[in-house]
């Protein structure tokens, strides 16, 4: 027992309460017997000094004699020993061990301390819970508007330095995570996109833990607009001699030292009239010539870059011009123009403008622009050229070089008699309806009704194995249904009937110049064709007469024409169903052509 004593004293720093009943219980060799019977118990387990999650772990546990007793956890954990006391008591042995984790404790886990006797655990446990990690405190916060220039720090208190942080912006974008002795310093990396809003998501562990991370923190913010170039004031061309100022507008305020153009030839010098607006002055620059104007490395207010596009700069160079009026109706009336696009010698420039055909014309000046007014009416249907002469002088450029000419040409003559559309009245009655409407023009109202009086009707009935002489009157039904119960009347019974009220005649085989000539006079002309579409169709007389006809025939009256007697361009024809239209002289033939180009005139 004594030897066992000494390995005790030896190996522990062994305290031994003495007292003389113990003295003489423990020579008698009693105590000893119950040393070795007593059982094993955790009497307290209490947290030592240090940071939260490598503190250690005060044991005080009660345990026989001659026993090898350890201490494990559960989770389990690697532990290190730092120091074991032990002090024997009337009940037994009291070990009072410190331990701590070879590593750290895992945050907010619940660990269960376990005696173990000879290799043996016992049931006597008990529990210590180590805590979550804390949620750690944002306390700096730089340009966080910023698309570029924002950073966020978090500060761990105790922790700093000893916690793993993983950070993670949404929308997605790189996140830089630097460990400071202040805390944790998040930078996301490069520029973020303008006007958006984004979360930052931090999770944590502890640094060289395998455990997962953990969320920690999050934090929304949305970033500015983003400064940008809100107007460059640049004339489209400079005076060589004297440039007009170039004016850039921002839309925030900026860092006006970042500001600095530079010029590919010449020279150029800014000055700011309020944060944000530059002013730059140019100088040296030749006539003719384009420049650029560029920026490097532009700063708004808060850091963030700013996009300038290269601005260029372009003086006047050789004179031009723009000349007018444009259009291949150009009233008679009208003024030419010659814009220069820049200032000239006037007196000198209007020595080098002229008309081709010759027009007399009085001139005045608006600024650049030298206005001709013809003393007398352009002629109509006429092509003009109007020129300007190389040579013209500038005063704040080059010379005009070469010789500038515009063409265009006067409204066509155009001939318009006023027929006013009127509606058949009968489904087949196009024939008199044009015709009323041609005498109108002559001032003789009459109905539909009386001209088919003079008219006259060839017969009513349907079409049989014979039908009737449109030559002679009209044919069918004026009710009927076209080429079966109906037909409709040629043109010397219209003919007949205007002759009641006006001189009419009626033509076949008449030319468009004819007809032209005809409107020129005063006269309109009733003409036959066809509906779209129409077919050629035909039937003999009772007397054996053969009858060409169309399916779809029709008539109409021509009121008007443009171009002149001898080139008409097109006609103005009023449709007893369809209205007022203009027809091209091309669409009047083809029409016209069915009837071999018949029709009456009223004069």
């Amino acid at each position: 027992m004594y030897q066992e004593w000494k390995k005790l004293k030896k190996r522990y720093k062994l305290g031994i309460v003495m007292i003389p009943v113990g003295l003489v219980f423990f020579l008698s060799g009693g105590w000893a017997s119950m040393l070795v019977k007593a059982e094993t118990q955790v009497l307290d387990v209490t947290w030592g000094e240090g940071t939260a999650f490598d503190r250690p772990l005060q044991v005080t546990l009660r345990a026989g004699v001659n026993r090898e007793v350890a201490l494990v956890t559960q989770p389990p954990v690697p532990l290190v020993e730092l120091e074991r006391v032990v002090e024997v008591g009337l009940t037994g042995f009291e070990y009072r061990i410190s331990l701590k984790p070879l590593e750290s404790w895992e945050p907010g886990v619940r660990y269960r301390v376990v005696a173990q006797v000879d290799k043996v655990d016992v049931a006597s446990t008990a529990t210590v819970d180590v805590p979550k990690l804390s949620e750690p405190t944002l306390t700096g916060v730089t340009n966080e508007t910023s698309r570029c220039l924002q950073a966020f720090t978090y500060d761990y208190g105790e922790l700093n330095g000893v916690v793993e942080v993983q950070a993670a912006l949404t929308p997605a974008h790189e996140v830089a995570v630097t460990i400071l002795e202040e805390g944790v310093l998040i930078d996301p990396v490069g520029c973020l996109l303008p006007s958006t809003q984004y979360s930052l998501t931090l999770t944590h562990r502890l640094k060289g833990s395998s455990a997962e991370f953990v969320a920690a923190v999050s934090k929304e913010f949305t970033t500015s607009s983003g400064t940008a170039v809100a107007e460059v004031a640049n004339p489209s061309r400079h005076a060589a001699g004297k440039p007009d100022g170039v004016k850039v507008t921002f839309t925030a305020d900026m860092n006006q030292d970042s500001v600095v153009p530079s010029i590919s030839k010449g020279s150029v010098a800014g000055s700011w009239l309020d944060a944000k607006t530059y002013l730059m002055t140019l100088s040296g620059l030749a006539a003719g010539e384009s420049y650029q104007i560029s920026f490097a490395d532009a700063k708004d207010s808060v850091g963030d870059p700013v996009a300038i596009e290269p601005i260029a700069v372009q003086t006047y160079g050789a004179v031009s011009a723009t000349l007018g009026p444009s259009g291949s109706k150009v009233g008679v009336d009208a003024q030419l123009t010659v814009a220069f696009d820049q200032p000239v010698d006037q007196a000198q420039a209007q020595q080098l403008v002229g008309v081709s055909p010759e027009v007399a014309f009085s001139t005045n000046w608006v600024g650049n622009k030298l206005i001709l007014t013809p003393k007398e009416p352009l002629k109509k249907g006429t092509s003009y050229s109007l020129y300007v002469l190389p040579g013209v002088p500038s005063t704040i450029g080059l010379p005009s070089a070469k010789k500038l000419i515009h063409s265009f040409t006067t409204e066509p003559n155009s001939v318009q008699l006023g027929v006013v559309f009127d509606r058949q009245d009968r489904k087949l009655s196009c024939e008199v309806a044009s015709l009323k409407m041609a005498l109108k023009v002559k001032g003789v109202y009459v109905s539909e009704d009386e001209l088919m009086g003079h008219v006259g009707y060839v017969t009513q009935d349907a079409r049989g194995e014979t039908w009737g002489n449109p030559h002679l009157g009209f044919v069918g039904s004026i009710d009927g249904k076209q080429n079966s119960t109906g037909y409709g009347v040629y043109w010397d019974p219209i003919a007949s009937a205007a002759n009641h009220y006006r001189p009419s005649y009626a033509r076949t085989g008449m030319t468009v110049q004819e007809l032209a000539a005809a409107i020129d006079a005063g006269h309109p002309v009733v003409t036959w064709g066809v509906y779209p579409g129409g077919k050629k169709d035909g039937w003999f007389t009772p007397e054996g007469t053969w009858i060409e006809a169309w399916v779809g025939e029709h008539v109409r009256v021509v009121g008007g024409y443009e171009g002149s007697v001898d080139n008409p361009t097109s006609f103005t024809v009023i449709d007893p169903v369809s209205g007022v239209q203009v027809w091209s002289t091309k669409k009047l033939l083809a029409d016209w052509a069915t009837f071999g180009n018949a029709g009456v005139i009223v004069k």
